[in-house]
């Protein structure tokens, strides 16, 4: 059977217009013109057709719609004899929709305008409540900047690109975050192309800033948590999988620290030498019974802190301090020759050697530095000619001669001079100076002299010694500062002693102020003057590893720049600074689990250089006793177990600093 399509042509089918907004009016009446109304909705049909011309003559071109062909056909000049009254159009439904969508428009920017300018509009545009941190905040204004102004500042804001940067100002006049607020974590640009350089798992896009609001979503009522950040938001940047940590997660190859500790404890040699027997299979009644033995979180739970010398070290090592032997500060040295040929006073069996310490203070003495000019050693005075004998003895003299008449100022003064500390016109020193940098310690040293054993040590080497300047008719004062009877009856000085002739000090406990202090003043470098040298001899005396108590065993030494060391007294736990990257809050891992739990992720590192991290000076030469693997993590935090969100271990706003 043949099936005959429908014809498409003028004559047979009417032109149906579905996208114009107006139709003819005739069309309830069964037919419409074929024309159709203009675009403003006007009948522009005034025939039933537009005659068509061959050569025989014009045509008429009525569709079948219409009748066909009339009998009359057209007149002569070309018009239709079939003239038609207009019809008046209708919409169509697309007319429809589109006058629909333009009053609702109209209605709704007069229903905003209407609001916007009514004192109800806080509850009218409110999205919901606000979150508890936020709950006290009662006017819209604090947040939104816009909120009282205008209703078109309030269109322009709506359609503006950049209105949540704007907004997020409002967000920066209670939580201060620094002139990079808007930046990536809050860095500075330099920053954050050193990171992009070093990490190449995110977009390149260090130039884009962001507003609070791209992550800090407000109105979800008061148990909305605004720190909660979705991983998408991370992912924006970072190029991150759905299970973070165990896709894509790098390994903890510099956690938790970039640097060495600054406390020198190598872990395996104590467990090797301290906590188990000879053979090893066993462990000893004095040995920690776990990590929390000697380890316990801060008062937040997220660092762990080891106890003090005094709980944990003082039973095993405080042996070093009642087993130490004293080392000598001062003693009569030996000459080439002796008194008689000297003509001078002079202890007899004078047989020592000038130490560091004492040359410090004798190198302020311009008769010392020229006596010892020539001398390739300044520890043996033998060698020395008669002249500059006699200037070694005046330097000493001077020195006892001072402390009898001026007490334990000249301590101070000695040493000022020494460090080259040059005081302005209201008497304070520099900011740059090392008597200002070193003010506690200086003061301290200067404290810690016994002058009164050197005025008993100066009475029995020395006893003549103010008869002698008055002789010489030099500024001899007869007022001495040893002849007052509170300092000549003292005769016990903690640490220190006379003996002989030498003057010896021994440290008795831990955290000895005279070695700590000395330490730290004697550690730097200024102009290579021979006190200087002596200061530096001094430093390395105590530094080595024959000295009788040796404290950076302990405490690491570290280069502190311009030649000059740092003696680390501290664990420096209580130090916070600015964020870092990584958070972790060990209370959570192991407030709820076996003692031993502390070995499931810090496994020990057998083949860690751990002592040889400390011999360049270097803080950054290090390698841990123990090691965490990123699997260690993922055990429990995957999507079928515990949160594996970013913000759970790791801070968004932060600065770069070394820990």
């Amino acid at each position: 059977m043949k099936i005959k399509l429908q014809k498409f042509l003028h004559k047979y089918s009417s032109y149906a217009r579905p996208n114009q907004l107006w139709e003819c009016g005739k069309l309830f009446q069964g037919y419409s013109c074929e024309a159709g109304p203009d675009a403003k909705g006007c009948c522009r049909t005034e025939y039933e057709c537009k005659p068509h011309k061959e050569e025989t003559g014009w045509i008429c071109t009525r569709s079948n719609s219409y009748g066909g062909s009339c009998t009359d056909g057209p007149m002569p000049d070309g018009e239709c004899c079939k003239k038609i009254v207009p019809c008046m159009p209708i919409r169509s439904i697309k007319g429809k929709k589109s006058l629909l969508v333009k009053w609702s428009a109209f209605a709704i920017f007069a229903l905003l305008a209407l609001f916007l300018n009514s004192s109800y509009k806080a509850d009218i545009f409110s999205p919901g409540e606000l979150s508890f941190k936020h709950a006290k905040i009662e006017k819209c204004s604090a947040c939104h900047q816009v909120f009282n102004k205008h209703f078109f500042d309030w269109a322009v804001q709506a359609l503006s690109g950049s209105n949540t940067i704007h907004s997020s100002q409002k967000c920066l006049d209670c939580h201060q975050f620094g002139d990079n607020a808007h930046n990536a974590h809050g860095l500075s640009p330099d920053d954050l192309k050193l990171i992009m350089q070093e990490k190449k798992q995110f977009k390149e896009k260090p130039e884009q800033q962001l507003s609070c609001l791209n992550c800090h979503l407000e109105h979800h009522g008061e148990n909305s948590d605004l720190t909660d950040v979705a991983k998408q938001n991370c992912a924006y940047c970072h190029q991150l999988e759905q299970s973070i940590i165990n896709a894509k997660h790098p390994e903890f190859d510099k956690y938790p620290y970039t640097r060495n500790t600054r406390i020198i404890f190598d872990h395996a040699t104590h467990a090797n030498k301290y906590y188990y027997n000879k053979v090893g299979d066993q462990l000893l009644k004095t040995a920690p019974e776990s990590c929390l033995s000697c380890h316990q979180t801060d008062d937040n739970g997220i660092k762990m802190l080891q106890h003090s010398y005094e709980k944990d070290c003082k039973s095993c090592h405080n042996e070093i301090f009642e087993e130490a032997e004293s080392f000598i500060i001062f003693e009569i040295p030996e000459l080439a020759l002796d008194a008689n040929e000297l003509n001078t006073e002079w202890p007899e069996d004078a047989n020592g050697t000038l130490t560091h310490f004492i040359v410090m203070l004798l190198a302020t003495d311009k008769l010392f530095v020229e006596a010892v000019a020539d001398a390739e050693d300044y520890f043996d005075l033998t060698g020395l000619d008669r002249k500059n004998t006699l200037k070694i003895i005046t330097a000493i003299k001077n020195l006892f001669y001072e402390i009898d008449t001026q007490g334990a100022i000249v301590f101070r003064q000695r040493m000022e001079k020494a460090l080259n500390c040059q005081s302005n016109e209201e008497g304070k020193f520099g900011s740059e100076s090392l008597c200002e940098m070193n003010k506690t310690e200086l003061e301290q040293l200067a404290k810690l002299f016994p002058v009164e054993l050197f005025c008993e040590a100066k009475k029995r080497w020395f006893p003549h010694l103010a008869n002698e300047y008055q002789k010489k008719q030099e500024s001899a004062v007869n007022l001495s500062y040893c002849s007052n009877d509170s300092i000549a009856k003292k005769t016990e000085f903690k640490g220190w002693s006379l003996d002989g002739l030498s003057i010896e000090y021994k440290p008795e406990q831990h955290g000895d102020g005279f070695l700590h202090s000395w330490l730290n003043l004697s550690s730097r470098k200024i102009n290579g003057s021979l006190a200087e040298r002596a200061r530096l001899a001094m430093f390395d005396e105590l530094n080595s590893k024959d000295a009788s108590v040796q404290c950076t065993k302990c405490h690491s030494v570290e280069s502190a720049g311009n030649n000059s060391f740092k003696v680390n007294w501290s664990d420096n736990s209580g130090y916070l600074g600015k964020k870092g990257f990584i958070k972790f809050k060990h209370d959570a891992h192991i407030k709820y689990q076996d003692e031993k739990v502390c070995n499931t992720c810090h496994v020990e590192n057998k083949n860690a250089e751990y002592l040889q991290g400390y011999e360049d000076l270097n803080p950054l030469t290090f390698q841990s006793n123990f090691k965490t693997e990123s699997k260690d993590c993922s055990s429990c935090h995957q999507q079928s177990m515990v949160k594996e969100q970013c913000q759970l271990c790791h801070n968004y706003h932060i600065s770069l600093h070394p820990k």
